[in-house]
């Protein structure tokens, strides 16, 4: 079933301001990439958050239950390093760098209203 055919319009709003919220959110990780080894810079790091967050309730709102579950780990990861109970090594960097594309490969299964089976 295609986005256009349930809930339609809506569904394609959903994917346009998730896939603008997700082009921030990969802006500002490599932000913090080109910072790799150094103290993150606190404003982007909280940028990278509030967009993880926006992710959150935004494909909550659309029942996008994967993506909502993945922006919340990584809202959880985002917060702990915002204050300063996680170290922003190379793993977790990698990782949030890397749920980048699992949020973009999700996304273009929802603008094609296709889902893959859950691990």
């Amino acid at each position: 079933m295609s986005p256009t055919s349930h809930g339609g319009k809506a569904l394609a709003e959903f994917v346009a301001e998730a896939t603008e919220t997700l082009d921030g959110l990969g802006h500002d990780l490599l932000a913090l990439d080109e910072q790799r080894g150094q103290e993150p810079d606190p404003a982007v790091l909280n940028a990278v958050f509030r967009a993880a967050h926006s992710l959150k309730g935004l494909s909550a709102m659309f029942q996008q239950d994967r993506i909502t579950r993945l922006a919340h780990r990584a809202e959880d990861v985002l917060d702990r390093l915002r204050l300063g109970r996680l170290t922003l090594g190379d793993d977790v960097l990698d990782a949030l760098i890397e749920s980048v594309d699992v949020f973009q490969a999700l996304l273009a299964e929802t603008a094609r209203g296709e889902q893959t089976p859950e691990l």
